[in-house]
């Protein structure tokens, strides 16, 4: 028996709020209830996260509901026939979410995805059990928020209320303005030259630097994870499991003790630490909201997509926010940070936590920004590097070009502080919240004992105020002295317990390096021996990609690395093997598989050549990933065999 128009309606309402509620809103719930982070770093309010929260429960199945209204203008049969239509797709979505993980073609998933909707439809119109079933879930959704709102981590947001106790403190007369600048994704050894020093010709404004600072060689973060080493460094405290980078969670920081005694101009990223009264507020609500809605559609998209289609979205595993407009306010950002250095009447702190060099690596030591997108992503979920030796070396490449980006910001803000006589007024801190690493098969950036020396050792340059001579100190200091410092040399007493203390009072024997991770546990390790496995690692490193050469020698790696500029005639070169270009490539990029005894590939344009890498196996394959500093339609490839010093180059064909 057919129901009354409107009670039918309301049971295909019922319907579309329970299966958007499982396939749409619980997984979203779920991943973002227990990465509360997502929220934190765009400072939502409660109501701005409730109001996310409600829309993703009411929305969807409204909007879908709405559709069936419209449809059911021709008629109550087409009516029906949409309403299956959506069940099918709901279903299928659900039986995705199920079928992504497992290792087969995507054509495959989809299609029993699809399949299985299909199964349901036709199970919801001929079982009136069924349709029950359904029916009754709708309170699921119901109970989807509510766990979320009062029970996952995020209802710390909800819940909390902004009410924590202040620090300020008074100054004494005239004191020294403060620059603090905070990078991300930096280690310290991508710095250095073979002397274990700042290598001047790749990084000379970082040299510039170190000439007026003390240089702490040995300073270590203390977590592995940027909403934990950032408020690490701005409270002088070791971060504890469960704390939000947020005002509420650290009421003691640098911008609260500052407060009131001196103006504060800061720009924070990933954090919000910095109360309104001092820094002002966020965005609009209305801005917040889309941009929440946008970054969980993408972050939705990758939980239901199975590898093979999700692999070319914007990735969502290197930041909390902005995942479609990747790094390029960044720049924006640091050069309103520049304009903001001018001197002022009132002393100043001038704060900037800025997301470079950290991925993705889309800037050229020019300024020049690019894309690449890689036909895998070169790293998984877990944050362990795919086993592509190739990917792998280039991504450090290009990581090593971005720092050299950031060596020409760094040269802005220098020149800016010496325009505006603020450098040499000035308490000048360069430091950044923890490092990266680069092995095959290995974590990327959780820290790891394999991998801590690369995790924990980080720059640390601190320039005194009338400092004229810099000078290397390799006490082992951390991030969290880098607040009792500043707190130290303007002469205030920080009203607070420290973890930390000032750089200038550290002692000098060696001591343990210790990383925490977001679940509390840490890695740890003795300085010196932290420090051989560093230095190991810089000597390969420099095998690799040399040092003591300009930036602009980065594209050249390996031990043929010194064809770089050579003239080179086709006409002249006899053919050497086949290469097969098997990557979706962007201008920049020459990739591809190797036949014939090559050991490395050079890649030529208007008879130079501009890149070389070395060819490395995988699944079986012998490969390569090249990156050239300018666009190329047409290179000329070269096979590179023989001694390092006489090398014999052959014409690739293919």
């Amino acid at each position: 028996m057919t129901p009354a128009p409107g009670r039918e309606l309301l049971r295909n309402a019922a319907q579309l709020v329970a299966l958007c509620g499982l396939a749409l809103a619980q997984p979203l719930f779920d991943l973002l209830g227990k990465n509360p982070e997502f929220f934190a770093v765009r400072d939502a309010s409660a109501g701005e996260v409730l109001a996310f929260a409600f829309g993703l429960v009411v929305v969807p199945p409204a909007l879908l509901l709405a559709v069936e209204v419209v449809a059911g203008l021709a008629g109550p049969r087409v009516r029906r026939a949409v309403h299956l239509v959506l069940v099918a797709a709901l279903v299928g979505v659900l039986a995705l979410e199920a079928l992504r993980r497992l290792s087969a073609p995507w054509p495959l998933l989809v299609g029993l995805a699809a399949a299985a909707g299909v199964a349901a439809a036709e199970l919801q119109r001929r079982s009136h059990a069924v349709r029950s079933i359904l029916t009754v879930l709708a309170v699921a959704p119901v109970a989807f928020l509510a766990l979320f709102a009062l029970q996952s981590r995020a209802s710390d947001l909800i819940l909390s209320q902004e009410g924590a106790a202040r620090a300020a403190v008074a100054v004494p007369r005239r004191p020294a303005p403060v620059v603090l600048v905070v990078l991300d994704e930096f280690p310290t050894q991508s710095l250095l030259n073979a002397r274990h020093r700042i290598d001047g010709a790749r990084f000379p404004h970082f040299a510039d630097l170190a000439r007026h600072a003390y240089w702490f060689r040995n300073a270590t973060t203390v977590h592995d994870g940027t909403t934990f080493a950032v408020p690490a460094i701005l409270t002088g405290r070791y971060p504890r499991p469960k704390l939000l980078p947020l005002l509420h969670d650290y009421p003691q920081n640098l911008f609260t003790l500052l407060e009131g005694s001196y103006e504060i101009r800061a720009s924070e990223h990933e954090t919000h630490l910095c109360p309104p009264s001092a820094c002002g507020s966020g965005g609009s609500f209305r801005t917040n909201l889309r941009s929440t809605v946008a970054d969980a559609s993408l972050v939705y998209l990758h939980l239901l997509l199975p590898s093979g289609l999700s692999r070319n979205l914007p990735s969502v595993s290197e930041s909390w926010q902005g995942f479609l407009r990747g790094d390029e306010d960044e720049p924006m950002r640091f050069a309103h940070f520049l304009d903001s250095l001018a001197p002022s009447a009132a002393p100043t702190l001038y704060a900037i936590h800025v997301l470079l060099p950290h991925s993705p690596w889309q800037y050229l030591p020019s300024g020049r920004h690019y894309g690449v997108a890689y036909p895998l992503a070169p790293w998984g979920s877990d944050e362990v590097w795919s086993r592509d030796k190739g990917i792998v070396l280039q991504s450090f490449q290009r990581h090593l070009l971005q720092a050299a980006y950031v060596d020409g910001l760094l040269g802005r803000l220098l020149a800016r502080l010496r325009a505006t006589s603020l450098y040499d007024r000035a308490l000048v801190i360069v430091t950044a919240d923890h490092g990266i690493s680069f092995r095959a098969g290995r974590k990327r950036r959780p820290v790891w004992p394999q991998n801590l020396q690369d995790i924990a050792f980080v720059p640390l340059f601190v320039k005194l105020p009338h400092e004229r001579r810099g000078q290397i100190d390799d006490r082992h200091v951390q991030t969290i002295d880098i607040l009792p410092t500043i707190a130290e040399r303007l002469g205030l007493r920080v009203p607070w317990h420290l973890d930390g203390r000032s750089v200038f009072t550290v002692p000098r024997k060696s001591g343990l390096v210790r990383v925490i991770k977001t679940d509390g546990g840490g890695v740890s390790a003795p300085l010196g021996a932290l420090e051989a496995r560093r230095y190991r690692d810089l000597a390969r490193q420099i095998g690799l990609f040399g040092s003591g050469t300009p930036a602009s020698a980065l594209y050249g790696v390996g031990r043929y690395r010194s064809l770089l500029g050579r003239r080179v005639t086709p006409a002249a070169l006899r053919g050497g093997g086949t290469v097969t270009r098997e990557h979706g490539l962007a201008a920049l990029q020459v990739a591809g598989t190797v036949t014939g005894g090559a050991s490395a590939v050079a890649v030529a344009t208007a008879g130079r050549i501009r890149a070389v890498v070395p060819v490395l196996p995988y699944g079986g394959r012998r490969e390569f990933w090249a990156f050239l500093p300018a666009p190329a339609t047409h290179p000329l490839l070269l096979a590179v065999s023989g001694p390092s010093r006489r090398p014999v180059l052959r014409r690739l064909r293919g």
